[in-house]
């Protein structure tokens, strides 16, 4: 039987060994926006939540994961699930939806946004949510960094002005 659950920050680090491996599937897929390190910072000063999917039948193995980040805007504040990963997600999904939504409310968020691939699109839309954005991204290439020509002004403060 697959459960899932938040884990609360002082247990990340005993079995962040069982849920890097998958966080480090999506590093690629980031363009690498993060490492895994971040993530782990993130989640040991609770600026994010990490959320797991383990089977109670295969020794409590992690079958997912994923993160979620409360994203304060002026004038409301969505818990924005991102970084997921994992195996099964159709026999976890339903059970880790309705437990992120409650936690939401629980913490008097407006609402719950994703942040992930075009194909969670089938997923959410039998949860009665439309699609509102799509977010597309061009990297840069890398440019070597140009010398510029600085000139140091010396200036002196008298009485608290330039002079």
């Amino acid at each position: 039987m697959l459960v899932s659950s938040m884990v609360p920050n002082n247990f990340v680090g005993p079995i962040w060994s069982q849920v890097e491996p998958l966080l480090t599937k999506l590093i690629d897929r980031s363009h690498e926006r993060f490492e895994s390190i971040d993530v782990l910072h993130d989640l040991l000063i609770n600026k994010q939540q990490l959320w797991i999917v383990w089977d109670t039948e295969e020794d409590y193995k992690i079958v997912a994961m994923l993160t979620t980040e409360v994203f304060r805007y002026p004038r409301k504040n969505y818990l924005v699930a991102q970084n997921c990963a994992g195996t099964r997600m159709k026999e976890w999904f339903d059970d880790i939806y309705e437990n992120i939504t409650e936690y939401a409310k629980s913490i008097n968020c407006d609402g719950v946004e994703i942040i992930g691939r075009r194909g969670w699109i089938s997923n959410f839309k039998k949860k009665d949510w439309k699609e509102e954005f799509v977010i597309m991204s061009k990297e840069f290439k890398k440019k070597k960094a140009q010398k510029t020509d600085l000139k140091v002004v010396n200036k002196e403060i008298k009485n608290g002005w330039w002079s």
